[in-house]
């Protein structure tokens, strides 16, 4: 008989310059040197200072020297991290708490720091024992990532971002622009002009198409841009 199983959603989408990506990916072993290169001006690598110095790393983690920063190592006027779930609308809080995550820029995106929040419903699918064949129904997602930009990364002004409109957000100028995943779900991206720098909200909505995409990051917008200066 069919197996279930459930599987926690990866969604990666692309909007206005942010980019909401939900994977990480952890190897496990003992990292070893490489061969020297035969370029003279390369760094060379050395060997552990003891054997048991290998032989503590018991994983390796990919990411872990390019932590992503948080909103203080950067001297954000407010923390993406603590924005909160109570700054959404209350139809598309999770029901059990679910705490945002830091993400990282990748080096090419230009923010500073980001926390991302995920309402999404699970993967779910069956796997057959007899034919290894698995049969999988994705789940609706409900994504947002918060960001803040120092200033010279992301506009605030809409002239500069193709496809934005003027927006106001709690008194401050600001822009939004909608788009769709390759999977049709819909994409709201906001961003207002700060004091210092531009907060910003990225939204991708399947799972509650009652709740209008741009309500959503709007909502958070107006949070932001009212306690920050």
């Amino acid at each position: 008989m069919p197996v279930n199983v459930v599987i926690r959603a990866c969604v990666t989408a692309a909007a206005a310059g942010a980019i909401l990506a939900g994977c990480t990916t952890t190897v496990t072993g003992t990292p070893t040197a490489q061969p020297a290169s035969s370029d003279a001006s390369a760094p060379q690598n050395t060997a552990p200072d003891s054997p048991g110095q290998q032989n503590d790393q018991a994983a390796v983690k990919l990411g872990d020297l390019n932590i992503p920063a948080d909103a203080k190592s950067v001297g954000a006027p407010f923390d993406p991290c603590q924005v909160g779930w109570p700054a959404f609308p209350e139809a598309v809080r999770p029901r059990q708490e679910k705490k945002p995550k830091l993400r990282d820029s990748g080096g090419d995106i230009p923010f500073d720091t980001a926390c991302r929040y995920d309402n999404s419903d699970d993967v779910k699918g069956t796997v057959d024992p007899k034919t290894g064949q698995a049969t999988v129904k994705s789940g609706k997602d409900l994504i947002a990532l918060i960001i803040w930009s120092k200033p010279g990364g992301i506009p605030g002004n809409p002239a500069e971002v193709k496809g934005a409109v003027a927006a106001t957000f709690a008194g401050k100028a600001g822009w939004t622009k909608t788009g769709a995943t390759s999977k049709g779900s819909p994409i709201c991206t906001t961003a207002v002009q700060l004091a210092n720098g531009v907060g910003g909200v990225s939204v991708t909505n399947s799972r509650f198409p009652q709740t209008d995409t741009c309500e959503i990051a709007k909502a958070v917008t107006d949070k932001i841009a009212a306690a920050t200066p």
